[in-house]
């Protein structure tokens, strides 16, 4: 006696049907195209305050606390402190609040090319009374050599005086970063800002 072959019913054939359309269809399809780089890129220009917890608004320009761009370091904030400001430095309210002991700053990602950072520093540490009494090295990636022996009491006459540093920078791999390394007492900043161009 021959055994019969069972016959596949009717919708067990559509499906399997279905299902190979579905997989052709699938392995066809192109690519989705991947989000445009330029759409991920963080603001520019940027206004930083290193030593507050929170965003700052200062007249029409908005700061933005530097918390998630730094990689370290402690705040501390000195409301009462009386800052001398001129035309050169940024306003009062971003001295009175510092970002110490910290290694390193990110800013990224960016577009490559050329940009100037204002890196503003003030000595508000009651501890540093003197010239030598902190004293240490930053580097902006991609700008050369560091600057050494930096000393922000030395450089800016005394203590409770900004002190802005201008740096151009040619960004190559999306990143805007800065190392510090200490040398006596530890690397103390207030501010960054960016701008595109030189």
């Amino acid at each position: 006696m021959k055994t019969r072959t069972p016959t596949r019913t009717r919708s067990a054939t559509c499906l399997i049907a279905a299902t190979l359309a579905l997989t052709a269809s699938s392995q066809s399809a192109p690519a989705q195209a991947p989000a445009s780089a330029a759409s991920t890129n963080l603001p520019i220009p940027v206004y930083i305050v290193a030593g507050y917890g929170t965003d700052l608004k200062v007249g029409d320009t908005n700061w933005l606390a530097g918390s998630k761009f730094f990689a370290d370091g402690e705040t501390i904030e000195r409301p009462d402190i009386t800052i001398a400001t001129n035309t050169n430095t940024g306003p009062a309210i971003i001295y009175k609040a510092e970002r110490y002991s910290m290694t390193r700053f990110k800013y990224a990602p960016v577009p490559n090319g050329d940009y100037t950072l204002r890196l503003h520093f003030c000595e508000t540490f009651e501890g540093i009374t003197a010239k030598g009494d902190r004293v240490f090295s930053y580097v902006v990636k991609g700008d050369g050599p560091p600057v050494k022996d930096f000393d922000v009491f030395a450089t800016a006459g005394g203590a409770l005086k900004p002190v802005v540093k201008t740096v151009p920078v040619t960004v190559t791999n999306r990143m805007i970063e800065i190392e510090f390394t200490p040398q006596v007492e530890n690397p103390q900043i207030n501010a960054i800002e960016i701008f595109s161009g030189r």
